[in-house]
């Protein structure tokens, strides 16, 4: 038995780990691979650039993509809101999606070519494969466009970087 994704899947995501057999179960497990995954297995980017790329997707994810949140429950409820929210240490949902939401926006604009943002969000966000992204963005024959993308991502991804650098040096995570 075999638990390959959907057609639809591969082709969005071409780049997958080959199918190994499962222990416990005869199965065959895929492992799907994103573009900055790929980057650093190659050695294109290091350690350090792969987090800041991984902290912009948990910003844009948990700051963008994610649906409004009532941000307390006296407001949902029709009630007073219970003495736990109203702790001055509390970060209320909607605090927190606002501190993500600008900490993307500083880091998109940290980025300063308006190619190298459309590359970053294409392949990131939209998980767009690099090869259209890279037609996309930068017309021309295929080798030529998939070549200037590749580096407009390590580029943005660089930046990325630097914007991180020292910000939310102790791991900690909101």
């Amino acid at each position: 038995m075999s638990l390959q994704p959907t057609p639809e899947l591969l082709r969005h995501r071409p780049d997958h780990d080959t199918p190994k057999q499962s222990r416990e179960k005869n199965r065959e497990a895929f492992k799907l691979n994103s573009v900055v995954d790929r980057l650093l297995r190659n050695g294109d980017i290091t350690r350090a650039e792969h987090e800041a790329a991984e902290r912009f997707y948990r910003d844009i994810t948990k700051g963008m993509h994610t649906p409004g949140l009532v941000s307390s429950y006296g407001e949902r409820m029709g009630g007073s809101t219970p003495l736990s929210q109203l702790a001055a240490a509390s970060v209320t949902p909607a605090e927190r999606r606002t501190f993500h939401h600008n900490a993307a926006l500083a880091a998109l604009q940290a980025i300063d070519q308006p190619e190298q943002r459309r590359m970053i969000y294409k392949c990131l966000v939209e998980e767009t494969p690099l090869h259209e992204a890279s037609q996309e963005t930068f017309k021309g024959s295929r080798n030529a466009a998939s070549g200037a993308g590749k580096f407009a991502l390590i580029c943005a991804i660089r930046q990325l970087a630097k914007h991180y650098d020292g910000k939310y040096s102790n791991g900690a995570e909101r």
